[in-house]
Order: C-alpha cells, then structure tokens, then sequence
C-alpha cells in the first residue's frame, strides 16, 4: 500500500473542509486528525500544515514570501518589497519577516520553494568557488 504524502493530506482537507457546510467543519478536522493518527503519519503534521497553507494560497492567488536578514527592517520597507513582489509575480505576496543575526549582512527569501541567497556569506562563498 502507498503512503499518502503531506500534500494529498492537505489537498483532501481542504476539500472536505470546503465541501462541507460551516456547522459540520469540526467533525471533519476531528476525523482528518484521527485518519493522520490512524495511518502514523503524525511525525509529518508540520509538513501537512505547511502543505495546508501553500495550497490554500494558491487557490487564493497568494505566495508566502519568508524573508530572513542580517538586521531587522522597518515595516515600511518590507512592505515596498511586498507590493513589488506582487506586481512581479502576479500574485499576493504574503510575508513573513526573520531576523537571523548569525548572517554577515544581506538576506536571503524564500518565495514558495525557491530560495533567493544575497546573503554575503552566499557571495562570498560563490566568489571562493570561481577561483
């Protein structure tokens, strides 16, 4: 028997979820935790969660947009950088904002499952690289 992956997990759900009206929702989340209890797949709840919340961006014309920096920003200049990504992806940008004080300067995002590294620890090993 095939193991059911994270995202068929969250892809049921969110059908389910939505296929059922409000007053019912409850039963349905109580029988999807038990189903991922049943089938022992409760060490992958995080992994369905994420898959959750990337599915249902994408059906609402969202992308989650995690930003990791050297220094905190100020509110106003992550959200320029929102309002650009949107108009360059052609979806709502959602962003979520770290700080990692272990990086030398720069930030690195992760848009969806890509990651953009301008981090300068990322240039500087790429410049080692070319030698």
């Amino acid at each position: 028997m095939r193991k059911i992956t994270p995202r068929q997990y969250a892809v049921a759900l969110l059908d389910a979820y939505h296929e059922t009206p409000e007053s019912r929702r409850n039963e349905v989340l109580k029988h999807f935790l038990s189903l991922v209890k049943k089938h022992r797949r409760w060490k992958k709840i995080n992994q369905i969660i994420s898959a959750l919340r990337e599915i249902s961006n994408q059906r609402e014309g969202k992308v989650a947009i995690r930003l990791i920096s050297a220094r905190p920003l100020a509110a106003e200049t992550t959200h320029a950088l929102e309002r650009q990504l949107t108009g360059i992806l052609n979806a709502q940008a959602v962003m979520s904002h770290e700080t990692d004080t272990t990086l030398i300067g720069g930030a690195k995002m992760l848009v969806g499952d890509t990651l953009v590294d301008g981090t300068v620890k990322h240039s500087l090993e790429k410049l080692q690289s070319s030698f």
